[in-house]
This record gives structure tokens, sequence and C-alpha cells, in this order.
């Protein structure tokens, strides 16, 4: 009987980090294979071509692209087309008149909150206070009752790490912050845009790999001389094993180690909840979002209803240049808890009952111009993915460093939850599965001097 092969390293999961560390273990000659849950690869980064216009699931532009972002050069490398986001407007309209609005009362909240927590976030890290939550440095600061300070809070919080600000640790929202710390001002193309779709550059990084689909990991056996991971309909032996499942899948219990993870793990996990975003595009008929009357679709603007709760914001004529002839579209973003009721509703109900009337304010005429069709996102429903991102509950901020430590020189963890300053971003995932493959490497490289002969 042949003998089962033994891989160096298997891969639990084929989004960015799951293909970050394949493919850096593979350069570097180690056998492996990824084990993807889903029916497709990408994980939370998916790239739906069912309209006229590529959709994003996730992630639809660099973050950090002048800083943080080591994909960037890899992208331009490939020639993958960007478009920057400094090019498209970000518009705030009154939804009783309709009309485009100064949002100064806001931008001076934002501009002080921000303030607030940074300077609450650079004593936190220094040592000099304990951490706290978003909310009680705000509310601490005056800010609890400030004009728009629960947009604001949006913007802060619940864009960035999927958390609210009664449960957001405020240093961990300062190791994302620091690096644009004033409303909206980013430094010169540090946003840009995959007209493409981010899904589509991510899947051809992964070209070449060996990944199975449809192929949930349910155990993990680490206490013997090999790894054992067990799917639904086969089992695999390696030397070391990279997890990347989110924080709210191995929260789940979706995945059994076997022995139970240390407490440090499940501890570090626990720190590190699920928030989620959501994420819906919609085709019109016409150019309900052209001001100039001609039936030509209008530019890129991204519009923010200027409300004092959390809100939907639309990106009305979505990528109208770059796909002239594609028609008309509108991309809708979301976070927070509110995000669950639209999965509940399902994208029919959530486009006619939710979205319709806040478009319909703004541009008379678009509930008509509506075709019908639309598609949208259940990150918090689907149960391999458990939510949108993830963020660290106050006095968990170090829970990304600690999830970062193996088990047993043989389990790695990988994914944004493991990224201090760029969680919630592809490339944070993509950097801290690269990091993992090192790690697991050096272990590969123990192993096979210690088991052969002298």
């Amino acid at each position: 009987m042949r003998e089962p092969i033994v891989y160096d390293a298997i891969v639990v999961g084929a989004g960015a980090a799951g293909i970050a560390a394949a493919r850096t273990l593979r350069s570097r000659g180690a056998s492996v294979l990824v084990l993807e849950a889903m029916d497709r690869i990408g994980g939370r980064i998916y790239t739906d071509p069912s309209l006229a216009i590529p959709f994003d699931h996730g992630a639809q532009f660099f973050s950090q692209a002048t800083s943080l972002n080591t994909l960037v050069p890899i992208a331009r490398e490939l020639g993958v087309p960007t478009l920057s986001a400094d090019t498209v407007p970000q518009t705030f309209v009154d939804l009783d008149s309709g009309d485009e609005v100064l949002p100064v009362d806001f931008v001076t909240t934002h501009v002080s909150a921000t303030v607030a927590l940074l300077e609450a976030g650079a004593a936190i890290t220094s040592g000099a206070v304990p951490d706290a939550s978003a909310l009680d440095v705000v509310t601490a600061a005056g800010l609890g009752d400030a004009p728009y300070i629960r947009l604001s809070y949006q913007f802060l919080m619940t864009v960035i790490d999927g958390g609210t600000p009664g449960v957001q640790s405020t240093a961990d929202l300062y190791g994302f912050t620091k690096f644009a710390p004033m409303p909206f001002l980013y430094p010169f193309n540090d946003s840009l845009y995959l007209p493409e779709g981010y899904g589509t550059f991510l899947n051809v990084l992964a070209e070449d790999l060996q990944i199975e689909v449809d192929a949930p990991v349910r155990s993990i056996a680490y206490d013997d001389d090999v790894v054992v991971v067990a799917t639904d309909d086969a089992t695999y032996a390696a030397q070391t094993v990279i997890v990347t499942a989110s924080t709210g899948v191995l929260a789940s219990g979706a995945i059994e180690f076997s022995p139970p993870l240390p407490d440090a793990v499940t501890a570090a996990i626990a720190g590190l909840p699920m928030g989620n975003v959501y994420k819906m595009m919609l085709e019109f008929n016409g150019a309900p979002f052209n001001d100039d009357g001609t039936a030509r679709t209008g530019p890129m603007n991204n519009i923010v209803p200027l409300v004092n709760h959390p809100t939907p914001a639309f990106t009305v004529n979505y990528f109208s240049e770059q796909y002239p002839e594609a028609g008309t579209y509108v991309v809708v973003t979301a976070e927070g808890p509110e995000t669950l009721e639209y999965e509940a509703l399902g994208p029919d109900a959530t486009a006619t009952t939710v979205m319709l009337p806040i478009l319909e304010r703004v541009f008379p005429g678009a509930t008509a111009a509506f075709t019908g069709r639309c598609i949208a996102t259940a990150w918090g429903t689907n149960p391999f993915t458990c939510g949108g991102l993830s963020y660290a509950t106050p006095g968990n901020a170090d829970a990304r460093v600690r999830l970062a430590a193996p088990v047993d020189d043989v389990i790695w963890f990988a994914g944004e939850a493991l990224s201090v300053h760029s969680h919630g971003q592809v490339h944070g995932a993509w950097q801290s599965g690269v990091l993992a493959a090192y790690g697991a490497l050096a272990a590969i490289i123990r192993l096979q001097s210690t088991a052969s002969p002298a």
C-alpha cells in the first residue's frame, strides 16, 4: 500500500493570508496543500461577475498604499489597473432637502473625536493609562453629545474595525488610525480602487497553488509526529499547519483542535470578535444620477447622508468611466450591527425597503429606474466567515500579537486579525500569511534536521 503524503505544510483557508502563506512556502521549496471551506478561493475577497461591472463583496481598493501595503508593488509589476480614490468626490447630502451640504459641524466633531482617540491611544500604548473603550474616551472628552457624533463613530470605528464604540479598544483603534490621523485626508494616492476587482487580482496570485475547495476543515490533531487535518471527505498529514480561518470561525468551534488550544490562544481569539460589513450593488436603467440632465452616465461619486446615526453610503455611477457600456450601477456600503438585519431581509427586500428610499430622497426617479437586479454580501451569516472584519475589545489590543505565537511549533495562525496596523485590510492579512509561512519554514527545517540520521 502506498504511504500517505505528508506535506511540509497544510494551509487552512484560501483567502489573502492563505494564498500568501502558500506562495511563500512554495517559493522556498516546501510542499504545501491549501484546504478551502467554500466553493471558491479568496475568502472575504471575492469579485462577483454576475452583473455587467465586477462587484467586490469584500475589499475594493488598496488602502495604506503609500506606506504599509506590500501588495501594491506586486500589482504594479503585473500591470493591474488602479484608480486613485482621490479622483472620486465625497458628497454629503441632507435627506430632507436632498441637497448637497457642507458638513462643517460633522467635520468639527470628527476632528475632535479623532484627536481625543489619538491622544488617548498614545497614552495607552506608552503605558501611562490603561486601555479603555472608544466610547469612554470620547465621552470623557466631552463629545458624547457633539453634533453627528454617531456618524463619526461609524467613520472612526465600524469602517476600520467593525466594532462599536462601547466595545472597541482605543489602543487597537490607535494602531490603525495613527496612519491616517485626519478625517478624509490621506496621503495622495493612499487609496487605490481596483476596477477589475480585488478578487480578480487575488485569483491571479493563487494560480498554480494546490488548492482544494469545498473542503471545510473539521479537526486538527497535533499531538503526534505529524499533524492530522480532517475534512468531511478526507484526512491529510503535514509537519506544520497554518490556520487562516477568521476569529469568528475559530471562536465558533467549527474546527476541533486535539489537544485543545492553550488557554492563552483561546483568550486571544475571544479578545478579537468579528464586526460586520454589508455591501450591495444595484443596477439602474438610464442615468438617474447625472445632474446635467443628459442620458449619459455621470461621474462616480460617494454620497454620504448627513445624519446623526450610522448610515449606508452610496457610490453612484460606479466605475462609469471604466465601463462606459455597462450601464448604471450603485454600490452601497454599511457597517455595524444593523448589517445583520440587512442580511436577514435578503438583497431584494433590503434594496426596496432600505436603500432605494434613501436614494430616492437625493435622486428622485431612482426607484423607477431600478431594474430589480442586485447582489449583496452575507459575511455575518456565512458560517465560513462569521463576520466581515475583526476588532479588539478593551484590554485586548495585544491579542493580535499573542495570536501570532505558534502552538507547539507546529500550528500558526494568520489573517487580518493578526495585523497590528492593518487589521481589517487585505494587505494586513497577506503580510501575516507571509510571516506565518516563514515561521513554519523554520520549524520544518528544525523538524527535518532532528529526524535526519546522525
